[in-house]
């Protein structure tokens, strides 16, 4: 008989020690009294050193309360065990991510004894989690998955940012309940289908916006063995609206020939230099231009354009909105010229932008509504002209100006202002009022004449003067200067 109980007691021990798992017993204050070499893997310490200290001691501080919570129903009895993921300090300060399972052991009268602890290393696991959710969170296409039942388990933020769903909105609801009703069908039947093979699909489908208008979004899916479909959408509404139009234009053309739709795309070529030249002066012009959706997309811009913008030719701008191409100084104005134009109103904007490489240039900005037949703004035309020279020499004259008035007010010199008209001097600082010495209530009482502060032989020569003055503009001698 203790025979039989000593193989039962090896068998145990060798179970616990060579256990590809972690396992430990912990005492009922959170002691480790025995652990095995898989769980000193997983964090770290060697046996001694962890039977030295708590599970406490080594358990994240943001997981500690719910693991002490479970532990105390577990001890009372309230539960027969749990499982928990949770973090574990390693040795060396990193962290491990754990899956714990905790269960009691008791003594013969029934009273708590010890825990069981067994622990599943998922610090991998944790890490590919973690690495999905900053691919969800900062991809601009609409990333999805959705469980068995038919709901949003995870989507990506463009789904609120476009939809104007929260993520608590969308994830209440099953997904189909976003689908426009003349699309449900295909849809689920595109699911269904996919559910049964491997591989993946793209379909088309339009979803309510929460504001009850639609987009069509064209997806890519795949459907995974646990019959979760991880899906990816992008918004197209816009190019389809532009395919819808030139077949509407093709039709149109269709109807008033009596052309078949194949025979106009074969005439399309006779056009080809008109668009060739248009092409080219869009491209060539030294104004910026860019062709906006009334959302401030920007559908297509120039060389000009990405020159001043620092925008790639081969860059994608499928993302690009106009309102970002400014300084953020400017942006709040930009979007007000964007709301004028959908109005049908002219809007105009000067102001600046930055380079990729940091160079400022100033713009002065027109932003022009252009319409459909039904005198629907359906583009904004954005024409800006580099006006940075001009900044510039505004700027000097600006700095020029200000330099000259406090040249003035120094009193260093002497300045005053002559009308040619009647004579006499109109304006004068201290300066000039101290070399004729005339005080200022004087000056403005009598109205000096410039023959009344000149000597009679300099009369002819300050005659001369003036008459330079009215002839010319401005005249520099003899020790004195005169602008006109």
């Amino acid at each position: 008989m203790l025979m039989k109980e000593s193989f039962r007691t090896d068998l145990f021990l060798s179970a616990f020690q060579y256990s590809a798992i972690g396992k430990g017993l912990v005492s009922l204050d959170g002691q480790w009294l025995e652990v095995n070499d898989a769980l000193c893997g997983i964090v770290g310490y060697s046996r001694t050193e962890l039977k030295s200290i708590s599970f406490q001691d080594i358990t994240h501080p943001n997981d500690l309360e719910q693991d002490l919570t479970l532990a105390s129903q577990l001890a009372n009895g309230e539960i027969p065990f749990y499982h928990l993921e949770k973090r574990y300090i390693r040795k060396d300060g990193s962290i491990a991510w754990v899956h714990l399972t905790g269960s009691l052991a008791r003594d013969d009268d029934g009273s708590p004894d010890f825990f069981i602890a067994q622990v599943v290393d998922i610090t991998a696991r944790k890490q590919l989690e973690f690495e999905r959710e900053a691919f969800f969170e900062l991809s601009p296409d609409f990333l999805a998955i959705i469980d068995k039942e038919g709901f949003f388990e995870q989507v990506s933020p463009a789904w609120t940012y476009l939809l104007g769903w929260s993520q608590e909105e969308l994830t209440a609801s099953p997904f189909i309940d976003f689908v426009h009703p003349d699309d449900r069908r295909t849809t689920t039947e595109k699911l269904h289908a996919l559910a049964k093979r491997d591989g993946n699909d793209r379909f088309r489908s339009r979803y309510r916006m929460k504001n009850g208008s639609y987009v069509l979004l064209e997806w890519n899916a795949r459907c995974t063995t646990q019959q979760r479909f991880y899906c990816i959408a992008r918004d197209i509404t816009e190019q389809n609206e532009e395919a819808e139009k030139k077949d509407f234009h093709i039709r149109t053309l269709e109807t008033a020939s009596g052309l078949a739709a194949n025979d106009i795309r074969d005439c399309l070529p006779e056009r080809a230099s008109d668009f060739f030249l248009a092409a080219q002066l869009f491209e060539a012009s030294p104004n910026a231009i860019e062709i906006l959706t009334p959302h401030g997309h920007v559908l297509s811009l120039n060389q000009a354009s990405r020159v001043c913008r620092g925008i790639k030719l081969d860059e994608d701008i499928s993302y690009l909105y106009w309102v970002s191409l400014w300084h953020e100084d400017i942006r709040v104005r930009a979007s007000a010229c964007i709301e004028q134009a959908c109005a049908g109103k002219r809007a105009e904007i000067t102001a600046y932008c930055e380079s990729s490489f940091g160079e400022r240039t100033y713009w002065d900005t027109s932003l022009i509504p252009l319409y459909d037949k039904h005198h629907k703004v359906v583009r904004l035309l954005a024409v800006s002209h580099n006006v940075t020279e001009l900044h510039q020499e505004k700027t000097r004259a600006e700095h020029a100006a200000g330099q000259l008035h406090q040249l003035i007010e120094s009193n260093i010199l002497g300045f005053v202002e002559y009308n040619l008209a009647s004579g006499r001097f109109t304006k004068a600082n201290d300066g000039f009022l101290n070399m004729i010495g005339w005080t200022r209530e004087e000056f403005e009482r009598e109205g000096i004449t410039w023959t009344e502060i000149t000597p009679p032989e300099w009369i002819p020569l300050s005659n001369s003067v003036a008459k330079h003055l009215r002839e010319v503009g401005a005249i520099v001698g003899s020790g004195v200067r005169a602008e006109l």
